[in-house]
């Protein structure tokens, strides 16, 4: 029975190994820069699927709440604001930071 949590995938036909659902989870990944850490070398052979990329792979993993969306993770505005200012930074110093960023 197919349990995204517990699942495993091969990505883009590499057979040596398979993306672990399980082994993600449990290294507590958020994003595909967690993904390195997921990969296994055995697996159940009634637990996996092949899959063509971790692009896809993420979709999966997005659509099946293991995984935030990137949005999710995107801090807004007011949240960068607040953490320069944690940092001690000045407003005209997180001013001027703004025109940078908008800049680019």
């Amino acid at each position: 029975m197919y349990l995204p949590q517990n699942w495993n995938w091969i990505v883009a036909g590499d057979e040596s190994r398979a993306f672990s659902s399980n082994a993600f989870l449990a290294a507590n990944g958020t994003s595909m820069t967690d993904f390195p850490a997921a990969y296994v070398t055995q697996w159940p052979e009634d637990a996996v699927t092949r899959i063509g990329s971790e692009a896809e792979l993420a979709d999966v993993l997005i659509a099946a709440g293991l995984m935030p969306s990137p949005e999710a993770l995107t801090p807004s505005l007011e949240q960068i604001r607040a953490a320069l200012k944690a940092a001690g930074k000045t407003d005209d110093q997180i001013t001027a930071f703004f025109s940078v960023a908008a800049a680019i």
